[in-house]
Order: structure tokens, then C-alpha cells, then sequence
């Protein structure tokens, strides 16, 4: 699994269905700032998973869990 941060950024984009976003460079941005909300958290979820081809454990689908660059980043790698 190839976890990037263009990885992460492309699945945001597909997500929220917008060309582009505001810069994430602050990796402690919460997500919701850019648009993410529940509905398009899912959605996000569903692309992450689709993309790097693995399964999210359902204890960390939540938004308060993955809503930054950083907290996503921690989640993927604990995944296998």
C-alpha cells in the first residue's frame, strides 16, 4: 500500500466532486474547513479504501478520527 499525500488530496477531491481544494499544507487542517462533511466523509472513506485497496476498521470511521492530513495519515498506517 502506497499511502501519499497526493493519494489522500486525490480521494478529498473525488469526495467533495471539486477541481480543486485550498492548500493542505498545514497538516493539522481540519477537513471540514475545505468542505467535508458527513456525507462526503463517507464517500471519502469509500475512495481512500478503493484507492490503496484495503479495509478501514470501522473504529476509526470517524470524522473526529481522520479530519486531517496527519490523523489520516496515522490511521492508514496502522492499516495492513
Amino acid at each position: 500500500m502506497d499511502i501519499t499525500v497526493e493519494t489522500i488530496h486525490s480521494a478529498l477531491l473525488e469526495a467533495l466532486d471539486v477541481a480543486e481544494l485550498p492548500s493542505l499544507a498545514d497538516r493539522n487542517r481540519d477537513f471540514t474547513e475545505v468542505g467535508l462533511d458527513s456525507i462526503s466523509f463517507i464517500r471519502f472513506i469509500v475512495t481512500l479504501e478503493a484507492e490503496l485497496g484495503v479495509e478501514i476498521p470501522e473504529e476509526y470511521i470517524l470524522l473526529a478520527r481522520m479530519n486531517t492530513l496527519n490523523k489520516v495519515m496515522q490511521v492508514l498506517s496502522t492499516v495492513k
